[in-house]
């Protein structure tokens, strides 16, 4: 869905890739759905970056690496590289680092400033009884002291008068006598353009 406002400019006046480009600059929609420019493949010397939608949900890894990031004031994860000279982001955990499935509030808390709570999202995972969220980061080390709770790991959604652009729903079949060691994955996208 559109719940951000990003910086939507690609490149600037000289040809050359905005470093911030995709970076969550608002808590309010901004026309575009939602998307996250992965940096994940670049390198001191190869600069690629792709840019694809943005889903929204309970931590899932979706490129296979072991990790979901989320948000962190000081991210203990593997930083990648932002920009064609090589340099790592700094500081806070950035938008365009939380390439895997979050929630959108792990997204919001990227900004520098305050932001409005999505209303829609009422249970968040890792919380504590007290809805205090104490863990961002790296989702599945799962290295929470709550989180070998199911009702600790909860991701529960409620749209009043508005719905997302776009539901993925994903789902695994596996076999009981083990013909599908790896399981059978399938994804389905309702409501998309």
């Amino acid at each position: 869905g559109d719940f951000v406002k990003q910086d939507n400019i690609q490149f600037d006046s000289a040809g050359k890739l905005n470093p911030g480009w995709g970076e969550v600059i608002g808590d309010q929609p901004d026309g575009v759905i939602d998307y996250v420019v992965d940096h994940t493949n670049v390198t001191s010397s190869f600069y690629n970056v792709a840019a694809r939608v943005r889903w929204y949900g309970l931590p899932r890894d979706t490129n296979g690496d072991r990790m979901i990031m989320g948000f962190s004031t000081t991210p203990g994860f593997p930083r990648a590289l932002r920009d064609d000279k090589g340099t790592s982001y700094s500081g806070a955990a950035n938008s365009n680092e939380l390439i895997d499935v979050v929630p959108l509030d792990d997204v919001l808390r990227t900004l520098p400033a305050g932001y409005k709570l999505p209303a829609f999202e009422r249970e968040l995972p890792l919380s504590t009884d007290v809805g205090a969220y104490s863990i961002r980061g790296d989702y599945a080390s799962m290295k929470h002291p709550d989180v070998n709770t199911e009702s600790h790991f909860r991701y529960t959604c409620l749209w009043v008068n508005s719905a997302p652009t776009m539901i993925r729903i994903v789902l695994k079949l596996e076999d009981s006598a083990g013909r599908l060691p790896d399981g059978q994955w399938y994804e389905y996208v309702v409501g998309a353009p």
